[in-house]
């Protein structure tokens, strides 16, 4: 019965333990679940919903991490920005001709404004024509130009 006891109580911590993130996320595909059961969607809906959450749920926590940076001293901020957007603003051909102070500068603003977006697989993200009022940036996938 000690034995018993020890293994539930161990089992029980590990549950608990599980990191918020990972409870959201579980939360979110039981109620992802029985939507897609009640709305009766496609097979293939159904899957492309999940892979899509599954994605989601491994990018980053952009908002969460957002907040973060706020709460830190303009200078930790700069140096976290730096950091973390250095080498992709860096690989922007047309940004290269920059003095180093003004990258520098720039990559901070873009790492503090910036906002991850996740778009499903062959979805359309602008229309051809289409007024822009943002900038896209890709960090993972394939751009086709139709």
């Amino acid at each position: 019965a000690l034995l018993y006891g020890y293994i539930i109580g161990a089992v029980s911590g590990i549950v608990a333990a599980r990191d918020e993130r990972q409870n959201r996320f579980y939360s979110t595909m039981d109620l992802l679940n029985e939507y897609m059961e009640v709305m009766r969607l496609s097979d293939s809906l159904v899957r492309r919903l999940r892979d899509y959450f599954r994605q989601k749920h491994k990018q980053r926590d952009s908002g969460g991490y957002k907040n973060l940076l706020q709460m830190m001293s303009p200078a930790l901020q700069a140096e976290v920005a730096v950091m973390n957007n250095n080498q992709w603003v860096g690989s922007i051909r047309f940004l290269k001709p920059l003095p180093e102070d003004q990258l520098q500068h720039l990559t901070v603003m873009l790492g503090l404004e910036l906002d991850h977006m996740l778009y499903p697989h062959g979805e359309q993200i602008i229309q051809k024509e289409q007024e822009l009022d943002r900038l896209y940036t890709i960090q993972n996938g394939t751009v086709l130009q139709g």
